[in-house]
């Protein structure tokens, strides 16, 4: 697995705290002394945080419908048998 990048802290823009979290708030770039710069990554971490979630909820929308697909194509197979089996009566 890769290596953990966030700071801890429930509030944390990077990962959710393992085990118990702290709380007041993001540390990952408190070295930032440049503001600015500082409210534009975190900016962009939001931006692409919702892009991984809506991914993520695209990807298990697909499964689910491929889900389906395979059950109903069991289900066809099962006719095809059923249909194709002579009548023993």
């Amino acid at each position: 697995m890769g290596e953990y990048l966030g700071c801890g802290d429930h509030s944390c823009m990077f990962d959710k705290p393992r085990g118990q979290g702290t709380n007041g708030g993001c540390r990952c770039l408190h070295s930032m002394t440049d503001r600015r710069a500082n409210l534009r990554v975190h900016r962009a971490v939001a931006r692409w945080r919702a892009r991984v979630a809506k991914l993520e909820a695209e990807r298990d929308h697909a499964n689910m419908v491929a889900d389906a697909a395979i059950e109903e194509l069991k289900l066809c197979r099962e006719v095809m048998i059923i249909e194709r089996t002579p009548d023993t009566q």
